[in-house]
């Protein structure tokens, strides 16, 4: 084996001189062009460095310390990204196409599409009398149509364009509308609340009816002018979703298909312009004058169009004779010697004696240059040379020149082989591109808005229909008081009325519900379940709870809460079990209050039932009357009824009322400045004949100063 291996030993011989010098030679020239090559690159880098420091140094600080850092961190997002492409792709590019291929000669953007339409139908003699369609009647007009369909197709096709590409058009806007509005809501939601109605139809149904709806009723609630604008705005483009199927429906459409019909003597009596046919209306030939004579081109191309060969080649290779008896060649007349005289082309004849020229005609046949040939007319014969004619067209067994059949055709449909054409109309078309491109232009605004100035958006928070699910149960829990699952089986109207706003049973204004900014936030949430905690989690709640109450003392002895019984009572949700808990608890706390007393004498004019929904009224006032702040109902308590003192001193009172506060500012806002009470005290006023009101706070007996 190492034998074998001994023969491929490397052998340490000197290499040939040629070998040596050709290789030591090309790595040298390498080396020398690799040399040459990272110079001229050096001396161009230095070239450009010192270039640019001369421009940096001329550069504003401004723009170097603080601009180009900027810009050198700026790190374009996705989501950015996916923006602009979607406004250029629906919107910027489809404008600036159409705008710029329909703008004309002098018009300006889609100047064309706006003109008046004129509708052509085929071979058409000029422009048809009835084809020209302007004003609004034009905005509808199919005048770029195409095909030829039987009913069925073109039925079929409409359908599928409603459908596939209105449709389809409408839920790419309300996909992109849907992620505009719920950043803008965010954004207004930072401000101040929305409204539970707007929140629930524009995250859970985006464009619809009844976001719609929703927001044209917060138009007249809402007093902040940016908010109002917003809303404005919401209003026109869930319209402009809606309504996209329509648009796209408009301006397409089918039409039967028209043919040109002609009305060639005025007499109304019209034929389709496909019964005339080229040809030449004969005049006069000699001494005999035809009277609308035509023959149609394939009937004349033996005859006529043979004239015109001869008469072609004659003038090529055949001798002339005018009146004053010159011969000449005909080229060397119609060149030099008419514009020398007073004749004309006709003066010089081919017909004199003693022409014996001859010539080679189309045909390749020598024919004599005083040779004729005759044509037939109405079965006669007649000479070429004297014949008269001029290119027009054969129909209804006369001649018409393209004079007299110019503009007196109309656009009708073709009775004989009825067909549909489908289309659109450009100029719909148009002012569905220009609307197009305003909507995406405002809602790429109004996203901008919300990404660039709020913290939620910003911070990366996305709405969704399952967050807004769980916002919305929030809310809903903080206005109610409720769990979820009380929620769940509260009854539908009357949970719709106090979260949506409206009149109670008792026809009593009910305060709606708010989505503020704390649902978003990780604050005064209780995490709610279905689930029944344990009684090692409730032990631990109530451990927390006596630690927490440890340090009031109400009556010398320490509040001690009944664990065992807690423990025992199966509640349904920890949230539910730590209210039941807290309501043992604040009611064993003493609260100051204030106490406001009303008492009521009512005009003997007063009804029985007025009287009756005056005082429901009254009482009420515990739900309807909201705090500015807290957005919460505020009175304490509310209770009333009819005197039933044996003692008749009553002074004439009838009926009193006992109002409780939690604090003076409370009382202060009630007598003086809530809404609701405002409007009780005018409708109650004119049921009265004696009122009487008296204050006080619990223990306090000092003299008013």
């Amino acid at each position: 084996m190492n034998d074998r291996l001994s023969d491929y030993e490397l052998v340490d011989e000197p290499l040939p001189t040629y070998s040596s010098s050709w290789g030591n030679d090309v790595i040298h020239n390498e080396e020398k062009k690799d040399a040459k090559d990272r110079g001229v690159w050096l001396r161009r880098m230095d070239t450009m460095k010192q270039g640019t420091e001369r421009i940096a140094q001329g550069t504003p600080p401004f723009l170097q310390n603080i601009v180009w850092p900027r810009i050198k961190k700026f790190r374009f997002p996705k989501k950015q990204s996916l923006a602009i492409s979607l406004v250029a792709l629906f919107g910027i590019i489809p404008f600036a196409i159409v705008g710029n291929f329909t703008a004309g000669h002098g018009l300006p953007l889609f100047g064309n599409l706006f003109a008046p339409k004129v509708i052509s139908c085929g071979n058409a003699f000029g422009k048809p009398q009835n084809s020209t369609v302007g004003g609004i009647e034009a905005l509808f007009v199919l005048d770029a149509t195409f095909g030829k369909f039987k009913f069925s197709q073109v039925k079929v096709i409409d359908v599928a364009w409603d459908v596939g590409v209105g449709r389809g058009v409408q839920l790419l806007a309300w996909y992109y509308s849907y992620a505009v509005f719920t950043d803008a809501l965010l954004r207004v939601i930072e401000r101040h609340p929305a409204s539970f109605e707007t929140f629930t139809h524009v995250c859970l149904e985006g464009a619809c009816l009844a976001s719609i709806w929703s927001l044209i009723k917060d138009l007249f609630r809402t007093k902040s002018k940016r908010t109002w604008l917003l809303f404005f705005y919401m209003v026109i483009s869930c319209s402009y979703v809606m309504g996209l199927p329509t648009i796209l429906s408009a301006m397409t459409g089918y039409t039967s298909t028209a043919i040109a019909w002609i009305d060639a003597d005025g007499s109304d009596q019209i034929v389709p312009a496909t019964n005339f046919q080229y040809g030449y209306v004969l005049y006069h030939a000699g001494n005999t004058t035809f009277n609308d004579t035509c023959l149609p081109y394939t009937d004349g191309e033996d005859s006529i169009q043979k004239v015109l060969n001869l008469g072609y080649q004659k003038q090529q290779g055949c001798d002339c004779q005018l009146p004053n008896g010159t011969v000449l060649p005909y080229l060397n007349w119609t060149h030099l010697y008419s514009y020398r005289t007073n004749y004309t082309y006709d003066d010089c004849s081919f017909d004199f004696s003693g022409n014996t020229k001859t010539y080679v005609n189309a045909s390749g046949d020598v024919a004599n240059c005083n040779a004729t040939v005759d044509i037939q007319v109405n079965g006669k014969s007649y000479s070429s040379i004297n014949l008269n004619y001029t290119d027009g067209y054969c129909g209804n067994g006369k001649g018409y020149t393209y004079h007299d059949l110019v503009d007196h055709s109309r656009c009708l449909p073709d009775t004989a082989d009825p067909s549909y054409q489908w289309g659109f109309s450009t100029m719909l078309s148009g002012v569905f591109l220009i609307a197009q491109f305003v909507w995406v232009m405002s809602m790429y605004i109004v996203w901008q808005d919300a990404q660039f100035n709020s913290e939620l958006v910003k911070s990366g928070y996305g709405m969704t229909m399952l967050r807004a699910a769980f916002a919305l149960s929030t809310a809903a829990r903080w206005k109610t008081g409720m769990s979820n699952g009380e929620l769940v089986r509260r009854d539908t109207k009357d949970l719709k009325k106090e979260l949506y706003g409206g009149k109670s049973k008792k026809k009593q204004k009910v305060q709606r519900a708010d989505v503020d900014v704390d649902v978003f936030r990780e604050t005064k949430d209780v995490e709610d379940s279905d689930e029944v905690i344990g009684s090692r989690g409730k032990r631990w709640v109530i451990s927390q709870l006596q630690d927490a109450l440890m340090m009031y003392d109400s009556t010398s002895s320490i509040f001690i809460l009944n664990s065992s019984l807690l423990v025992k009572h199966r509640t349904p949700s920890p949230y539910t079990f730590i209210q039941s808990i807290l309501r043992q608890v604040i009611s064993q706390i003493p609260i100051m209050t204030i106490t406001h007393i009303v008492m009521f004498t009512f005009k003997s004019t007063a009804s029985s039932d007025d009287v009756r929904k005056i005082c429901d009224r009254f009482i009420g006032l515990k739900d309807t009357c909201i705090h500015p702040t807290s957005k919460q109902p505020y009175l304490v308590s509310a209770k009333g009824g009819t005197d039933n003192s044996p003692e008749g001193i009553a002074g004439g009172l009838t009926h009193a009322f006992v109002l409780d506060f939690a604090s003076i500012e409370d009382r202060d806002y009630y007598v003086d400045k809530d809404p609701v009470h405002d409007q009780f005290k005018k409708d109650v006023g004119v049921l009265l004949e004696k009122a009487q009101v008296i204050d006080f706070e619990d223990g306090v007996f000092a003299e008013k100063r």
